[in-house]
């Protein structure tokens, strides 16, 4: 595929260049751009090996990709990531799909929107969708407003189901507004939990 970022050559007469895409790790190492169907796409699976895979799954879901299933194929530690960490799922492009820990672990995940409401792993969600196995353990940290949680929010107006299983938050939610929890913050009326 060609990348997005063109090369200007300051020789004159010279034409600009449009490389190929180089991805590594999830992302074009050339323009940014991430890999929605790369090496770590499979059978329909985003396989999240890495932190910046996770950063490339949360990119790929928030530009659109609502429905993009992940699993986690080892223990993901965010040390050092989570600055770059944006929130899976946006109130424009809610997340509904299904994301499997497959019983790994994520350490070092510390969000802080400043205040904006749906912190999480995921920020907003709309059913139907599937959340199960995995933890976020106790060097976790979700720092925000409203409807904070590993789970921010169900979004209004999205019936259906949302499945949970053998989830776990050991770390600390501190909200400076209302429905905060450690799994879900907020669930709105019209999804069944």
């Amino acid at each position: 595929a060609i990348c997005s970022t063109t090369i200007f050559d300051n020789t004159p007469g010279d034409e600009p260049t449009v490389p190929d895409h180089n991805y590594e790790d999830g992302f074009c190492t050339v323009c940014g751009e991430a890999d929605s169907e790369g090496e770590f796409f499979v059978d329909g699976w985003y396989l999240i090996s890495t932190p910046t895979r996770l950063l490339a799954y949360a990119k790929i879901v928030n530009e659109g990709d609502t429905k993009a299933c992940a699993k986690l194929t080892e223990d993901i530690d965010m040390d050092g990531y989570s600055e770059d960490f944006q929130p899976i799922g946006t109130s424009v492009y809610p997340f509904s799909g299904t994301f499997d820990g497959q019983g790994h672990v994520i350490s070092n995940l510390n969000i802080d929107t400043n205040g904006a409401e749906c912190a999480g792993l995921f920020g907003y969600v709309a059913a139907p969708c599937t959340f199960k196995d995995f933890i976020m353990d106790a060097t976790c940290t979700i720092k925000g407003g409203a409807n904070s949680g590993m789970i921010g929010m169900s979004v209004p107006g999205a019936y259906g189901d949302i499945y949970f299983t053998n989830l776990g938050f050991e770390g600390d939610v501190i909200g400076t507004g209302y429905n905060c929890g450690a799994i879900i913050g907020c669930n709105m009326k019209e999804a069944a939990v």
